[in-house]
C-alpha cells in the first residue's frame, strides 16, 4: 500500500475496532484509542473482560462487534503469539486495513491478508536507520538540523542501543514514556534551556531552509508550526516548541490526551503559511514518512528525481 492510499484510506475510515484495549489509563492501547477518539474516529472496544471501555460497548470478539458495526480498520493489541487467529477472524470480518503494533509478528498473516485483498501495516527495524540514497535517514535529518541551529541535536530515543547510532550525539529516553509524539516533543522541551527545534528521525525530505524559517519566525511564539495539507492542518513534529509548552503538555498529559496538538490552546501558537511552506517544496514531500516497504520505493525515486 502507498502512502497515499494509506492516507486516503485513514481519511475516508471512520469505525477502528481496537482488539485487546485495555481498561487502563498507561497501557498504549488505550492511550492510541483514545487518540483516536480525540481524532474524530469511531472505536470499538473488543476485550471480553470488560463491558464497556472508554465509554464504548466493549465486543468478546470481532465478529460479534462486526454485527452491530461496519469495521474499517482493526488495530491488534496483542502479543504475536495471539495474533494468527485474529487476522484469520479480521479476514472474515474484511475490513479495509488490518494494522499491528511494532514488533508484533505473524509470519503467515501478510501473506494471508494480501490473498484477501486487505492491506496490513506493521512495524520492524528503526525507521531512522533505513538508508535513502546510500545513507540513513537519520542522518540526514541531523545534517539538516544542525545546519540551523548552534548546537549539536538532541537524539530522542528509547531503544537501548540508541545511544550507539550516533555516538557524537546526546542521546536521551523520552522522559514520559508511552506518551507517542507528545512524550517526544515533551522530552525536547524539558531537555532544553529555550526553545527547541523538533524534527522527525524519519523525515528524510526536510530542508535547512524550511527549519531556518521556523526558526526565524517563532521570536514571539510558545509553538510555532509550518502548515501542511494533513488532517491537522499543521506539522507538530516539524516545529520550534518553547519551555512555555512544557507544563502545557503536563497538563494535557494529566488529562491522559495525547494529540500532539492538544495543549496548542493553553500557549500562543503561530504558523508558517502554506504559501510559504510551499515555496520549500511540496508540503507532501518535505512532512513525508517513510513507514513501510512501499513508501521507501517512492521516497527512493523521489530522491532519483532530484538528482
Amino acid at each position: 500500500m502507498t502512502t497515499d492510499a494509506l492516507r486516503t484510506l485513514l481519511r475516508d475510515a471512520r469505525t477502528i475496532a481496537v482488539v485487546g484495549l485495555s481498561p487502563k489509563p498507561d497501557r498504549p492501547s488505550n492511550a492510541v484509542a483514545r487518540y483516536l477518539q480525540g481524532s474524530g474516529y469511531h472505536i470499538v472496544p473488543v476485550n471480553p473482560g470488560h463491558a464497556a471501555i472508554l465509554g464504548e460497548k466493549s465486543y468478546p470478539t470481532l465478529t460479534a462487534a462486526a454485527s452491530e458495526h461496519a469495521i474499517d480498520v482493526v488495530d491488534v493489541f496483542r502479543r504475536s503469539e495471539f495474533v494468527g487467529p485474529i487476522v484469520d477472524e479480521a479476514l472474515r470480518v474484511r475490513p479495509r486495513l488490518i494494522w499491528l503494533q511494532v514488533g508484533v509478528l505473524d509470519e503467515t498473516a501478510p501473506e494471508r491478508a494480501a490473498t484477501a485483498g486487505i492491506p496490513r501495516r506493521y512495524g520492524g527495524r528503526p525507521k531512522g536507520l533505513i538508508e535513502l540514497g546510500g545513507r540513513r535517514i537519520l542522518d540526514r535529518v541531523v545534517d539538516a538540523v544542525a545546519a540551523v541551529t548552534s548546537a549539536p541535536p538532541l537524539l530522542v530515543a528509547n531503544a537501548p542501543e540508541g545511544p550507539g547510532w550516533r555516538p557524537d550525539l546526546r542521546t536521551v529516553p523520552d522522559v514520559r514514556p508511552e506518551c507517542g509524539s507528545l512524550g517526544g516533543i515533551y522530552t525536547a522541551v524539558a531537555s532544553g534551556a529555550g526553545p527547541v527545534l523538533c524534527v522527525a528521525w524519519d523525515m528524510p525530505f526536510v530542508t535547512p531552509e524550511l527549519l531556518h524559517a521556523l526558526v526565524e519566525g517563532s521570536a514571539e511564539c510558545d509553538a510555532f508550526l509550518p502548515e501542511s495539507d494533513g488532517r491537522r492542518g499543521v506539522e507538530p513534529l516539524c516545529a520550534v516548541y518553547g519551555p512555555a509548552c512544557g507544563p502545557a503538555i503536563e497538563r494535557q498529559l494529566a488529562r491522559h490526551d495525547l494529540r500532539a496538538i492538544g495543549f496548542h490552546a493553553d500557549v500562543k501558537v503561530g504558523t508558517l503559511p502554506l504559501e510559504r511552506v510551499r515555496g520549500f517544496g511540496d508540503p507532501d514531500v518535505l512532512f513525508f514518512n517513510v513507514n513501510t516497504p512501499a513508501d521507501l520505493e517512492r521516497a527512493e525515486a523521489v530522491w532519483q528525481r532530484r538528482g
